[in-house]
């Protein structure tokens, strides 16, 4: 009996460190998507529409690059969801609270995302209607003025709002990672440093400063190591007491 019991254990054992294994793998491919496709809609695709002289004129010259970027801002949502459900069982062993809160906060984040992209869309549609009445033109000025302000800033406290979020699972990320030690525990502590670092970046818009950049710089980087780490390594396995003989 106790042989069956030690050999079931070792079963165990050795099904987990698979399951383990392909869950890091996966966290680490979500990692590199999002890495990947945000900077793409953020800025190669998006730069343009809020360049000089704004939204309304540039909205609807964009409209297949505008529509690419929502369809990429969906799928790293998925990602960043997908990376809250495959973590959730690793992380839930020794970490249950932090567990279900990373998971939560990747369900908020990508729904932020999704409302970003709507706002997004109906930028085209108002710029859209701007173009086809000829550009803001006597009656039209004040209307379409007033909904430039709104429209805009809607999406812009909702890019901010999700940025900070972001911020924050990044941190909770790193600490859970930290506190089940899946990983070594170097990537959790450096990991924090570099999210509180992305938080005091991205919450600098809420008193009108503009972002520093050269405050992502640290958790790209970090980002970027533990991805390349977990496809090879993916998570550690739980360690397993060995039975008695």
């Amino acid at each position: 009996m106790e042989q069956r019991a030690a050999l079931g254990e070792a079963g165990r054992a050795v099904s987990g460190a698979a399951d383990d294994l392909r869950a890091g793998r996966i966290v680490g491919l979500t990692l590199l998507v999002e890495m990947v496709l945000a900077p793409i809609y953020n800025f190669r695709l998006l730069d343009p529409v809020f360049a000089a002289p704004g939204f309304l004129a540039n909205a609807a010259l964009h409209a297949d690059g505008m529509a690419l970027g929502v369809v990429l801002m969906l799928v790293t949502a998925l990602a960043g969801v997908a990376s809250g459900v495959v973590a959730w069982a690793p992380f839930r062993r020794t970490a249950p609270t932090l567990a279900l809160g990373y998971l939560a906060i990747c369900i908020v984040c990508a729904v932020l995302l999704i409302v970003e992209g709507q706002h997004l869309l109906t930028l085209r549609s108002m710029s859209e209607a701007y173009t086809a009445a000829g550009g803001a033109t006597g009656a039209n000025v004040a209307v379409f003025e007033a909904m430039r302000t709104t429209v805009g800033q809607s999406r812009n406290w909702a890019h901010y709002t999700g940025l900070i979020l972001s911020g924050v699972s990044v941190v909770l990320f790193y600490l859970t990672l930290y506190r089940t030690a899946l990983v070594p525990r170097a990537f959790g502590a450096l990991g924090m440093l570099a999210g509180a670092l992305q938080l005091v970046s991205v919450t600098r818009p809420l008193w009108g400063i503009t972002v520093d950049f050269l405050l992502l710089a640290p958790l790209g980087l970090v980002h970027l190591t533990l991805a390349l780490w977990l496809l090879v390594r993916g998570f550690r396995a739980p360690a397993v007491a060995p039975a008695s003989a």
